[in-house]
């Protein structure tokens, strides 16, 4: 599995992702998690809209973010 720190990315998005992913690793309870996960997801998915990345960046990105979610 790729870390984030594994990833090239601008330090723009590096820095607003990272600061997603840890609030989905924090977050407390189940309904917090899901909110959490989602707003990380729906970030990821507006650079994949914008093409801003290659699919692969973007699939690792997903994969951490639910990585980061099931560690609860």
């Amino acid at each position: 599995m790729k870390r984030l720190e594994d990833l090239t990315l601008p330090q723009s998005l590096q820095s607003k992702i990272s600061t997603l992913v840890r609030r989905v690793s924090d977050a407390q309870g189940d309904v917090d998690i899901r909110m959490a996960v989602e707003r990380a997801e729906g970030f990821v998915e507006g650079l994949e809209a914008a093409r801003c990345l290659t699919d692969a960046t973007i699939e690792a990105l997903f994969i951490i973010i639910e990585s980061a979610a099931e560690r609860h």
